[in-house]
């Protein structure tokens, strides 16, 4: 289902009104022959481990496409392969999904799915800090500082007492690939906790609380292990690797409790050129099975074209047999999303990528997402989320999504057909998923509500048919409310919503207007 420029699939709008009178409005309306090979650009860093498992393992071959991969170091090297005819598709996250979409005036790009996605905040999780080998962290947990020394478990299962150094005033240097979302994730951070922060060679670098280093994703361990040219790295696999090698080395994340904003989706989506999306179809189709096929042997379960939800997973796992779990998986237990994770896909994984990955890495990776091609609508979240941001150091350097009509570019045929069965059926319907996702769309907001209130922004999820709507302070904390009525389409709704851990959650209406009344 091809979605043409000014075909119309809805629209919705929204007004939040607070009891002091503060009102906010959200709107949204959507609008050859074949060469018999197909190159692919994929990153040798974690989020394409489907990409390399499918080449490894003959899966392309398998479903009828011979696959070119050309392998570049991250989502922005990829697109500058889309972009420069070097590759038919390619695959990125949301920084680079946007530039695409920003220069695709001409709908010279389509959009087709994803293989991954999962919880991120603000694309932080993996940010590790050390300080010459000093028990000493600094911590994005605790930006100001905490209350003495805490004991952390590092991946050995060893501990330390390590205290957490304010990161305000420390001018610590993170290394990262800003070629990614990375850097508009840090400057998103830095808004929400009151940080300052600079690129390196700015004028304010030497005074910022945070400096961000340009450094290629295969450099980043070196650069905190060994040459020490960074006290922390923002942002994937190499992060996590950084950690298995060195005792001096924390995990920090945020605090997504105190800062809800900072909390997103990663996701990899998968981007074809229109050339390629006319005269290559069948292998585009080809490669999508392939990478689903993939995700399969991730999780050691029998191929499927279900969606490969958590759900399904861990059913699937669960009728294996403890014989058949151990030869799949080893003697490890399941991780913390409840999954286990072939032994053998991850240190296929870890030979591909070389030093220092190994098989507890990427097991690691590996349980940061949910495997499977699909296309959720935390592709248009995280876009959103990580590239949004406003730089009170630049406001020249200030980044935005401007003008895109995201329903435009997506393209759901490849993906239906791709998960078919053999009956020609297919587990992806893209008539529910545009109904969902211009709902979704349509609410997923931070706008600010009134100079003089102390409510800067209010924060919208949608998730299970659930709207989430917490208000937020100026730096991006929950703030708790006394939630006295809702009201959609004038009928008071006296059931079917709670308030909780500063959380306000009700059932999604499709069209109409919801007036929560809220007093702080």
């Amino acid at each position: 289902m091809k979605l043409g420029r000014n075909q119309a699939i809805a629209i919705i709008v929204v007004a939040v009104v607070l009891c002091a009178g503060v009102g906010v409005v959200w709107s949204y309306s959507q609008s050859s022959d074949k060469d018999t090979g197909l190159v692919f650009a994929v990153g040798n860093k974690d989020c394409y481990e489907p990409c390399w498992i499918a080449d490894e393992m003959g899966y392309y071959e398998k479903n009828g496409v011979n696959v070119d991969t050309l392998t570049v170091s991250g989502g922005g090297k990829a697109l500058e392969a889309l972009l420069s005819g070097q590759a038919d598709i390619a695959g990125f996250g949301s920084t680079p999904l946007v530039n695409c979409l920003n220069n695709n005036s001409s709908g010279d790009y389509v959009v087709l799915a994803r293989w991954m996605g999962g919880e991120s905040y603000a694309e932080l999780a993996s940010t590790i800090f050390k300080e010459n080998n000093e028990l000493y962290s600094y911590s994005l947990y605790y930006p100001n500082g905490s209350d003495g020394a805490v004991t952390v478990t590092l991946h050995d299962n060893s501990q330390k007492d390590v205290t957490m150094k304010p990161i305000k005033g420390s001018n610590i240097t993170i290394g990262l690939d800003i070629t990614t979302g990375y850097d508009a994730a840090l400057i998103k951070y830095c808004g929400a906790t009151g940080l300052t922060y600079a690129y390196e060679g700015d004028a304010n670098a030497a005074s910022a609380d945070i400096v961000m280093k340009p450094v290629e994703f295969s450099l980043q361990v070196a650069a905190l292990t060994q040459t020490h040219d960074v006290d922390g790295l923002v942002g994937g696999s190499y992060g996590l690797a950084a950690y298995f090698v060195s005792n001096d080395v924390i995990l920090s994340s945020p605090n997504v409790e105190e800062y809800p904003s900072l909390e997103s989706e990663a996701t990899c989506c998968l981007i074809a050129s229109a050339d390629a999306y006319a005269n290559k179809y069948d292998e585009i189709v080809g490669v999508l099975k392939a990478l689903q096929e993939a995700c399969c042997y991730i999780y050691g379960i029998d191929y499927t074209t279900d969606i490969l939800t958590k759900e399904y997973v861990q059913d699937a796992q669960n009728k294996l047999t403890d014989k058949e779990k151990q030869e799949l998986f080893g003697t490890t237990t399941a991780t913390e999303k409840g999954y286990y994770y072939r032994t053998d896909a991850c240190s296929l994984i870890a030979d591909v990528f070389g030093y220092p990955f190994t098989t507890d890495v990427q097991r690691l990776s590996y349980d940061n997402y949910t495997w499977g091609v699909d296309f959720e609508l935390v592709d248009m979240k995280i876009i959103k989320n990580s590239y949004n941001v406003y730089s009170s150091n630049d406001p020249n350097k200030y980044r935005e999504v401007s003008g895109i009509d995201y329903m435009e570019y997506f393209d759901g045929r490849a993906l239906s057909d791709a998960l078919k069965d053999r009956n020609g059926n297919s587990s992806w319907n893209s008539d529910a998923w545009f109904v969902d996702a211009s709902t979704y769309l349509c609410t997923d907001y931070s706008i600010k509500l009134s100079e003089n209130s102390n409510i800067h922004s209010i924060y919208l999820n949608v998730k299970d048919g659930m709207w989430s709507v917490q208000f937020l302070d100026n730096n991006g904390k929950a703030v708790n409310a006394s939630i006295s009525g809702i009201t959609m389409n004038g009928k008071e709704l006296t059931e079917g919503w709670t308030y909780e851990n500063e959380t306000l959650e009700f059932q999604c209406v499709i069209t109409g207007n919801v007036v929560i009344s809220a007093t702080f």
